[in-house]
């Protein structure tokens, strides 16, 4: 087969042939199988192949799905790119398992795009950094209205921490907010380094 030594092993999860009878078997259990590593080599080896490769634009697609753009059109509007040119990071980001293509069941051939990597779609956290100048309620309040626009576009906010992060302390009112709710996180110099 040449290639790099891990196509023996790790891009086959450790399942190499027994034999020639074997074969014909193995190429279909891992070669022809996408749930196989090796299955999307190729693409991915011709990507790398490409000289302007754009690392960002794969960030941008993502961003734009996350901000409720889930057409091609509007995920290509969005990013500022022609569909035809978005239609490769889609793809890798989909076979990566980062998003989802879900058939459109009222207009046929469209489809709608949608986070699928759960850390990418369950919000964990949402925060802000400040050196220099202790913060407070309006900071706490701009991170509420930040989760309040990702819950409308479907992510799940559920469980959604809002942290400050301040080098100069907290606001007595915010300090009140913080304790009397369980979804605020301070985080103070002392707390980060200890």
């Amino acid at each position: 087969m040449g290639g790099t030594p891990a196509y023996r092993r790790q891009f086959v999860r450790d399942d190499i042939p027994e034999g020639m009878s074997d074969f014909d078997s193995w190429v279909c259990r891992t070669v022809l199988n996408p749930q196989v590593p090796l299955f999307r080599e190729a693409r991915y080896l011709l990507a790398e192949a490409v000289p302007a490769r754009e690392p960002g634009i794969y960030h941008s697609v993502l961003g734009a799905i996350a901000g409720g753009n889930t057409t091609n059109g509007g995920i290509a509007s969005y990013v500022g790119r022609s569909s035809a040119e978005i239609a490769h990071p889609l793809n890798v980001l989909e076979d990566c398992g980062f998003v989802t293509r879900d058939a459109d069941i009222f207009r046929r051939g469209r489809s709608a795009y949608r986070i699928a990597e759960p850390l990418i779609s369950r919000v964990l956290s949402l925060g802000e950094a400040k050196w220099a100048k202790p913060m407070g309620l309006r900071h706490l309040n701009r991170l509420a209205r930040a989760r309040d626009l990702l819950s409308r576009h479907q992510l799940d906010t559920s469980a959604t921490v809002l942290a400050c992060y301040s080098g100069a302390g907290f606001d007595t009112d915010l300090r009140a907010a913080a304790a009397s709710r369980d979804d605020v996180l301070l985080v103070d110099l002392d707390l980060l380094y200890s």
